[in-house]
């Protein structure tokens, strides 16, 4: 690894493609940088895209600040849809939405609150 002295330090904003870990990006980052002081603000789902919050060198210190806090995901539902692993990664095994009776906001939202 590189000498102590040529590190990076701060933090670099990383738009994390799907299909890729939290720990991936480390890994490729150093060896990118040549740089073992590495280290993410809070992990994000392999299946999930988004900002992944990186602390490089001496900011890895200040990684307690950013860590604990809430973030967001955006979601695309299809309604009726099932799959043999619960998730868009699956085999779909029934499709058709039967019960439209209960397709109300107050509805949706306390099925999507149990994912949080």
């Amino acid at each position: 690894m590189t000498d102590v002295r040529f590190q990076h330090n701060g933090l670099l904003l990383v738009n994390k493609p799907k299909g890729v870990t939290s720990h991936d990006v480390i890994d490729r980052l150093r060896r990118i940088l040549k740089q073992k002081r590495i280290g993410h603000t809070g992990t994000l789902d392999p299946m999930a895209h988004g900002l992944l919050l990186i602390c490089l060198g001496n900011a890895t210190k200040a990684s307690q600040f950013f860590t604990g806090h809430s973030k967001g995901y955006l979601a695309t539902l299809k309604l009726g849809e099932t799959s043999n692993t619960l998730d868009s990664e699956g085999t779909i095994s029934s499709s058709g939405f039967e019960n439209r009776d209960s397709l109300n906001t107050e509805n949706i939202d306390n099925q999507l609150n149990l994912f949080t």
